[in-house]
Protein backbone atom coordinates (compact mmCIF):
# COMPACT_ATOMS: atom_id res chain seq x y z
CA UNK A 1 0.00 0.00 0.00
CA UNK A 2 1.15 3.41 -1.20
CA UNK A 3 0.82 6.54 1.49
CA UNK A 4 1.63 9.71 0.46
CA UNK A 5 3.28 11.80 2.64
CA UNK A 6 1.72 15.85 2.74
CA UNK A 7 3.21 18.27 4.53
CA UNK A 8 1.30 20.48 6.67
CA UNK A 9 1.30 23.18 3.66
CA UNK A 10 -0.10 20.88 1.47
CA UNK A 11 -3.09 20.35 4.04
CA UNK A 12 -3.73 23.52 4.66
CA UNK A 13 -3.56 24.49 0.61
CA UNK A 14 -6.42 21.57 0.60
CA UNK A 15 -8.68 23.24 2.85
CA UNK A 16 -8.11 27.03 1.44
CA UNK A 17 -9.08 25.30 -1.85
CA UNK A 18 -12.43 23.94 -0.84
CA UNK A 19 -13.19 26.88 0.99
CA UNK A 20 -13.01 28.97 -2.29
CA UNK A 21 -14.67 26.50 -3.74
CA UNK A 22 -17.72 26.51 -1.35
CA UNK A 23 -17.71 30.25 -1.79
CA UNK A 24 -17.43 30.36 -5.40
CA UNK A 25 -20.14 28.16 -5.54
CA UNK A 26 -22.41 30.11 -3.04
CA UNK A 27 -22.11 32.73 -5.59
CA UNK A 28 -22.63 30.93 -8.10
CA UNK A 29 -26.29 30.21 -6.54
CA UNK A 30 -27.03 33.54 -5.50
CA UNK A 31 -26.27 34.87 -8.43
CA UNK A 32 -28.35 32.64 -10.44
CA UNK A 33 -31.25 32.44 -8.12
CA UNK A 34 -30.73 36.14 -7.67
CA UNK A 35 -31.04 36.75 -11.86
CA UNK A 36 -33.56 33.98 -12.01
CA UNK A 37 -36.31 35.29 -9.02
CA UNK A 38 -35.63 39.52 -10.53
CA UNK A 39 -36.86 38.02 -13.84
CA UNK A 40 -39.27 35.94 -12.79
CA UNK A 41 -41.18 38.35 -10.28
CA UNK A 42 -43.57 40.30 -12.71
CA UNK A 43 -44.08 37.01 -14.62
CA UNK A 44 -45.62 35.07 -11.50
CA UNK A 45 -46.73 38.49 -10.14
CA UNK A 46 -48.09 40.43 -13.04
CA UNK A 47 -49.33 44.18 -12.26
CA UNK A 48 -52.67 43.56 -12.23
CA UNK A 49 -54.77 46.74 -14.46
CA UNK A 50 -55.76 49.74 -12.99
CA UNK A 51 -53.21 49.39 -10.08
CA UNK A 52 -51.69 52.71 -8.93
CA UNK A 53 -48.17 53.27 -10.47
CA UNK A 54 -45.33 55.13 -8.69
CA UNK A 55 -43.95 58.27 -10.16
CA UNK A 56 -41.50 57.80 -13.08
CA UNK A 57 -38.47 59.50 -10.61
CA UNK A 58 -39.01 56.50 -7.80
CA UNK A 59 -39.27 53.51 -10.20
CA UNK A 60 -35.42 52.86 -10.09
CA UNK A 61 -35.81 52.91 -6.30
CA UNK A 62 -38.67 50.19 -6.24
CA UNK A 63 -35.93 48.40 -9.28
CA UNK A 64 -33.28 48.76 -6.79
CA UNK A 65 -35.21 47.04 -3.66
CA UNK A 66 -36.73 44.34 -5.98
CA UNK A 67 -32.66 43.78 -6.74
CA UNK A 68 -31.56 43.36 -3.16
CA UNK A 69 -34.07 41.08 -2.51
CA UNK A 70 -33.78 39.08 -5.24
CA UNK A 71 -30.09 38.81 -4.35
CA UNK A 72 -31.23 38.11 -0.65
CA UNK A 73 -33.21 35.20 -2.27
CA UNK A 74 -30.39 33.90 -4.04
CA UNK A 75 -28.27 33.85 -0.40
CA UNK A 76 -31.54 32.36 1.18
CA UNK A 77 -30.88 29.47 -0.63
CA UNK A 78 -27.43 29.08 -0.19
CA UNK A 79 -28.33 29.35 3.54
CA UNK A 80 -30.93 26.64 2.47
CA UNK A 81 -28.58 24.63 0.71
CA UNK A 82 -25.41 24.77 3.27
CA UNK A 83 -26.63 26.22 6.35
CA UNK A 84 -27.92 23.35 8.37
CA UNK A 85 -24.54 21.57 9.30
CA UNK A 86 -23.58 24.61 10.79
CA UNK A 87 -26.43 25.70 12.81
CA UNK A 88 -26.92 21.58 13.79
CA UNK A 89 -23.17 21.98 15.22
CA UNK A 90 -24.00 25.18 16.94
CA UNK A 91 -24.83 22.57 20.54
CA UNK A 92 -28.02 23.73 21.19
CA UNK A 93 -31.32 21.76 21.07
CA UNK A 94 -32.28 20.01 18.24
CA UNK A 95 -35.75 21.73 17.84
CA UNK A 96 -34.34 25.23 18.76
CA UNK A 97 -31.53 24.43 15.84
CA UNK A 98 -33.92 23.26 13.67
CA UNK A 99 -36.62 26.07 14.07
CA UNK A 100 -33.52 28.52 13.77
CA UNK A 101 -32.24 27.25 10.38
CA UNK A 102 -36.16 27.74 8.91
CA UNK A 103 -36.12 31.01 10.86
CA UNK A 104 -33.45 32.05 9.11
CA UNK A 105 -34.48 30.49 5.95
CA UNK A 106 -37.81 32.33 5.89
CA UNK A 107 -35.98 35.51 6.99
CA UNK A 108 -34.03 35.83 3.86
CA UNK A 109 -36.51 33.86 1.00
CA UNK A 110 -39.52 35.42 2.41
CA UNK A 111 -38.96 39.44 0.93
CA UNK A 112 -39.13 38.38 -3.04
CA UNK A 113 -43.07 36.94 -2.67
CA UNK A 114 -43.60 39.44 -0.04
CA UNK A 115 -43.33 42.32 -1.99
CA UNK A 116 -44.56 41.07 -5.12
CA UNK A 117 -47.73 39.98 -3.67
CA UNK A 118 -48.20 43.81 -2.11
CA UNK A 119 -47.23 45.23 -5.70
CA UNK A 120 -50.07 43.12 -7.16
CA UNK A 121 -52.63 43.96 -4.45
CA UNK A 122 -55.00 46.33 -5.61
CA UNK A 123 -55.61 49.42 -3.22
CA UNK A 124 -59.11 49.09 -1.16
CA UNK A 125 -58.46 45.44 -0.81
CA UNK A 126 -58.07 45.64 2.99
CA UNK A 127 -58.66 41.99 3.69
CA UNK A 128 -55.92 40.83 0.70
CA UNK A 129 -53.56 43.25 2.47
CA UNK A 130 -54.47 41.89 5.95
CA UNK A 131 -53.40 38.16 5.11
CA UNK A 132 -50.26 39.13 3.19
CA UNK A 133 -49.23 41.26 6.58
CA UNK A 134 -50.49 38.66 8.89
CA UNK A 135 -49.04 36.05 6.79
CA UNK A 136 -45.54 37.67 6.39
CA UNK A 137 -45.17 40.12 9.20
CA UNK A 138 -46.26 37.66 11.42
CA UNK A 139 -43.84 34.80 10.89
CA UNK A 140 -41.56 36.98 10.22
CA UNK A 141 -41.30 38.43 14.04
CA UNK A 142 -41.82 34.51 15.03
CA UNK A 143 -38.62 33.83 13.69
CA UNK A 144 -36.96 37.01 15.13
CA UNK A 145 -37.96 35.59 17.81
CA UNK A 146 -36.00 31.99 17.09
CA UNK A 147 -33.48 33.82 16.09
CA UNK A 148 -32.78 36.11 19.34
CA UNK A 149 -33.17 32.74 21.75
CA UNK A 150 -30.63 30.87 19.51
CA UNK A 151 -28.47 33.82 19.77
CA UNK A 152 -28.77 34.37 23.75
CA UNK A 153 -28.14 30.57 23.93
CA UNK A 154 -25.32 30.36 21.88
CA UNK A 155 -23.64 33.47 23.30
CA UNK A 156 -24.42 33.20 26.98
CA UNK A 157 -21.59 32.26 29.72
CA UNK A 158 -21.69 28.40 30.32
CA UNK A 159 -21.18 27.80 34.24
CA UNK A 160 -17.11 27.55 35.00
CA UNK A 161 -16.06 29.24 31.86
CA UNK A 162 -14.75 32.98 32.16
Amino acid sequence: MLHLQTSPAAGKSQVEQAVRVRWLAGALITVVFGAVTFGLGRQIWPTPAGAAQPPAGLVPFFIGLSAVESVVFGLGVCFILFGYRRVAGSGQPLWLSYATYLAVAWLMVSWWPHDNLHRTTLGGNWTGLLAIDYGFHLTLMASIGIVAVFVYRVLRPVEGRT
